[in-house]
């Protein structure tokens, strides 16, 4: 019966998340549409940048303030967040309003990456601790499968107004699951305690409370104690995700010009990426339970996704849509599922959840220059962008293997 419930709760968490995606994912489905309704070019660019920029600061500030105060009542609150920022978005159309879109994608890169790091919190707080890794992959199937329901069901509405009160509904489903989850370890925590048990958890109160006070000086002092497999490694993590995060951000556009197919093509060739992210996060999660030395599925990671990119860079058969889209997926499941578990590994526990936090400031850090650079050279030929995603994925690749033979042990 535990396992049941341990089961449904990894379940709902992961579910109240999967619009969030859906919403950061429908500039990209929707930008034919975006780029005709507001008459500009770049709408679709400022559109992730301005989810890119906030996030540099965010993810970092909120996942030390979670750490540091231990406290899950932020999630209900950057849900809440991320709400309003659709709701703009959405009467963004009958003001025809570019700006007023534009501030909704922002607010939600002020909170909608760091309600993944609130789900962490809250999955660490109720999900017994053998379950941890199989609710991370299920979350991280389920923040994919939002994708590919946008994929679905965004083209069919054909209206801005429409889509994003279609999220919108989604979302406040997740509001209301955050809350529930809230009150719901408020209440947990108090069952069951005794007088004993009460003084005690006063005084771990007031302890973690004057810990938290010199949290920020006790992380900058363990990131000079970090080792150089660590940094390598995040360099390694960092260019990947930058290169896939921008090619997903200009997947759609960069199928009709390459390709030469038509805009609905391309959104099937995006989904077919999302299904198969979902999968693979789960086959692979599986794998990494029996395979000791994950670090070789990180670099089968980045060995599938460098192929990836140069299939797409030197192909323009309508094939090479499914096959790129595909093999991306199975490279996503690989290197995502491994590489975070490595890079806390590495850090040790004490400064884990922080320096993943630093690791995706900095990768949002360069996605704000990067997304408007594809941009800007996607006009000469988006074969070009595609040497560099797959530049970056041989860096990746490179780095890999040096850890790996350098240092066998870890």
């Amino acid at each position: 019966m535990k396992t049941i419930e341990t089961l449904a709760h990894i379940l709902f968490l992961s579910i109240i998340i999967a619009p969030n995606c859906m919403f950061y994912a429908s500039a990209n489905i929707m930008s034919d549409l975006l780029k005709q309704f507001f008459q500009s070019e770049q709408v679709v660019q400022l559109a992730f940048s301005l989810i890119s920029i906030p996030s540099i600061f965010s993810i970092v500030t909120i996942s030390l303030m979670i750490d540091a105060f231990s406290t899950v009542y932020i999630f209900p609150i950057l849900q809440f967040i991320c709400c309003i920022g659709t709701l703009l978005t959405a009467i963004s159309d009958p003001a025809h309003s570019q700006a007023l879109y534009l501030i909704g994608r922002f607010m939600y890169g002020i909170a909608g990456e760091c309600t993944l790091t609130s789900q962490s919190k809250i999955i660490s707080k109720i999900i017994p601790q053998q379950f941890h890794s199989m609710a991370y992959s299920i979350a991280f199937c389920f923040y994919m499968l939002g994708e590919a329901i946008a994929g679905w069901v965004l083209p069919i509405q054909n209206s801005l107004q429409k889509s994003m009160y279609f999220v919108l509904g989604l979302q406040v489903f997740g509001l209301m699951g955050a809350i529930f989850y809230s009150f719901y370890i408020k209440i947990k925590g108090k069952q069951n305690v005794t007088k004993e048990q009460l003084i005690i958890q006063v005084a771990e109160a007031e302890i973690q409370q004057a810990q938290s006070k010199s949290t920020c000086q006790e992380l900058f002092s363990s990131l000079k104690q970090l080792k150089l497999p660590y940094f390598l490694l995040l360099i390694a993590r960092i260019a990947y995700t930058c290169a896939k995060s921008t090619y997903d951000t200009r997947s759609v556009s960069a199928f009709q010009e390459q390709l030469n197919v038509s805009k609905d093509k391309a959104v099937k060739f995006v989904v077919s990426q999302s299904i198969t992210s979902a999968v693979s996060f789960i086959f692979f999660s599986i794998v990494s339970v029996f395979m000791q030395k994950s670090q070789y599925l990180v670099l089968f990671g980045a060995i599938v996704v460098s192929a990836a990119y140069l299939v797409f860079t030197l192909s323009t058969n309508i094939a090479v849509g499914y096959t790129t889209s595909i093999l991306i997926g199975i490279s996503f499941g690989a290197f995502a599922s491994n590489a975070s578990a490595l890079l806390v590994k590495l850090a040790g526990k004490s400064l884990g959840a922080s320096a993943l936090g630093i690791v995706f400031s900095v990768q949002y850090l360069i996605m704000s220059g990067m997304i408007p650079l594809a941009e800007y050279i996607g006009q000469f030929g988006e074969y070009i962008n595609g040497w560099i995603y797959f530049g970056l994925a041989l860096l990746c690749i490179v780095l890999l293997v040096i850890i790996i033979q350098k240092w066998v042990g870890w």
